[in-house]
């Protein structure tokens, strides 16, 4: 069910506190009338939240429609935020900290060198076990992860020893969710390889990583690194079959990172290029690996409408949608919740509209006639009583420019003078006017 862009008869619903437990979630109102989305938490503390907004109702029906959007449950590589990085020296890369960046995401950092190089693992990263395997005599590709703090500096820097690095050698950063916040790489693998010069037939040069097992739903990262001798480019490099290239650079060192997701084993991955004519001649060094991201436990949030605090389920399925009619009494505190249970994984969306709800006229109660019976001049003004006041919405207040009290009427045995209120109530409902006489008799002769 699509929530329709027009609405008439409906309730607003942009009043309605928001509360939770365990909860980064919020309220969005959008622009639309009567339309209001609840984002549910996704905190990553690893424990179950709800979030909630309610409101008073009078007696009779709640009507409403609604859709629930659930969490998205996959590993997201966010390309717009990767940040590109130099050395600094002979001996340091730096690469600033991808941007968009928040506690808890998962930061990779692939390395590509044109030499042999021991890389340091800066505190707070981890090095992926395939860069052992991943380096030779004229080349290096390594990867490195960590999870985001609260507060993450600007850049990182990644010192090295054996070969000094160079205007050519590359530092990528990129930030990705969805991951297992305690378990965040799976498998990996790592080798090398070497291309002779070669003036002979027309062909592809590649090089081919192992594959290995994998969780479902897993993101597998390639990286490659190619230090080309006596060119400056190495040119038509692709991806691995049925990967996404997020990252490359053909210049010397040539750079390439791709992912794609995957299940079960990942099966052999191959970066090739092709060699003709006058093309990818020149004798090559070749360092490639690739691992695998783990996905973060299935999360599967609940949208409920709630009657004091008594939840009901609507829905948990991705687009599930219906409309529901619900009767309630007189001071009921009606509302809508979004629960996780791991706080992981991506919000689910509550989406409510059309909604129309009962609501119970403020009662005014009191006496409609004071009386005076002293003699009075005809300067007194008598004092009014005020009325009782009952609502189920809240506390309601006196109406803007109330109570009016008319001018005093006269007649030949007294005068009479009269006094009304309206009170607004919390869903902006006005009470019927409430009016009171005061009734002055036995007005003495001489103040006629």
């Amino acid at each position: 069910m699509v929530p329709p862009t027009s609405f008439t008869g409906c309730t607003e619903l942009a009043g309605w506190p928001l509360t939770g437990s365990n909860s980064n979630g919020i309220k969005d109102d959008g622009e639309e009338p009567c339309l209001v989305t609840l984002v549910g938490s996704d905190n990553l503390s690893g424990s179950a939240g709800n979030t909630n907004i309610t409101h008073c109702t009078g007696a009779g029906n709640v009507s409403f429609d609604w859709t629930f959007l659930a969490p998205p449950n996959k590993i997201v590589w966010h390309q717009e935020d990767q940040t590109v990085g130099v050395n600094t020296s002979n001996t340091n890369l730096k690469v600033n900290r991808p941007t968009n960046l928040s506690s808890g995401d998962l930061v990779i950092v692939t390395i590509h060198l044109n030499g042999n190089t021991t890389i340091n693992t800066p505190a707070g990263f981890t090095s992926i076990p395939a860069n052992t395997n991943s380096r030779n005599s004229s080349s290096t590709v390594a990867s490195f992860y960590k999870i985001a703090g609260a507060s993450e500096p600007a850049s990182y820097n990644f010192g090295t020893s054996g070969a000094a690095l160079g205007s050519n050698d590359r530092i990528y950063a990129s930030r990705v969710t969805g991951h297992s916040v305690s378990t965040p790489i799976g498998g990996s693998n790592g080798v090398t390889a070497t291309f002779p010069y070669t003036n002979g037939e027309n062909g592809y040069r590649n090089i081919s990583i192992p594959g290995f097992a994998t969780a479902a739903n897993s993101m597998l990262v390639a990286a490659l690194a190619v230090d080309i001798n006596g060119s400056n480019i190495l040119e038509f490099s692709n991806a691995p079959v049925g990967m996404t290239t997020v990252y490359y650079d053909d210049n010397e060192t040539s750079s390439r990172v791709a992912n794609a997701i995957v299940s079960g084993n990942t099966g052999t991955r191959r970066f090739q290029w092709p060699s003709y004519n006058t093309r990818n001649r020149d004798a090559m060094y070749a360092a490639a690996q690739m691992f695998t991201i783990n996905p973060a436990n299935n999360e599967k949030d609940e949208a409920y409408f709630l009657v004091n605090g008594t939840p009901t389920l609507l829905g948990n399925t991705n687009g599930a949608s219906g409309s529901r009619t619900v009767s309630v009494a007189s001071s009921d505190e009606f509302g809508f919740r979004v629960g996780t249970i791991t706080n992981t994984g991506g919000p689910g969306r509550l989406i409510i509209y059309n909604l129309t709800m009962p609501n119970d006229t403020p009662v005014l109660t009191g006496v409609d006639t004071v009386f005076v019976t002293d003699c009075q001049t005809d300067a007194f003004t008598p004092t009014f009583e005020d009325p009782i006041v009952t609502d189920d919405c809240g506390t309601p207040v006196l109406k803007a420019g109330y109570p009016v009290t008319d001018p005093v009427v006269s007649n030949d045995c007294g005068r009479t003078q009269k006094r009304t209120w309206i009170y607004v109530d919390d869903c902006d409902t006005e009470s019927l006017p409430f009016e009171q006489i005061a009734v002055l008799v036995g007005t003495c002769s001489n103040n006629h």
